[in-house]
C-alpha cells in the first residue's frame, strides 16, 4: 500500500518504481493545465531541479528526488519547461 500523503525519497537523480508509484497514483495526468497525458505515461519531473554537482561540491541538495519535488510532466510539457518557456511551483505536496 502506498499513502500519498507521505514522501517517499531516493538517495539519487532517479526516481524509483515506488515514487513512479505514488506520483501516477496522486497526480493522475500531467500537472500541466488541461493536459490529460496519463501520468503513468509522463517522465517524473523536479520541481526544484536536481544539482547534480552539490554533493561534490559538499553543498546540500537543493532538488531533492523525493515525491514533495516530483511531479507529472508529459514529455512535450517537460521539454516547455526545460526549455524556460513554462516554469511549475508545488507549494505543497501534489499541488501544482
Amino acid at each position: 500500500m502506498i499513502d500519498l500523503n507521505t514522501d517517499i525519497s531516493a538517495p539519487g537523480y532517479t526516481p524509483t518504481d515506488r515514487q513512479r508509484e505514488q506520483i501516477a497514483l496522486r497526480d493522475r495526468t500531467c500537472v500541466f493545465p488541461w493536459c490529460s497525458q496519463p501520468a503513468r505515461r509522463c517522465d517524473l519531473d523536479h520541481t526544484i531541479p536536481f544539482d547534480h554537482a552539490a554533493a561534490a561540491e559538499g553543498r546540500p541538495q537543493p532538488g531533492p528526488t523525493i515525491t514533495s519535488n516530483l511531479g507529472a510532466l508529459c514529455r512535450r510539457h517537460h521539454r516547455l519547461k526545460t526549455s524556460g518557456r513554462w516554469r511549475v511551483s508545488q507549494p505543497s505536496h501534489g499541488v501544482f
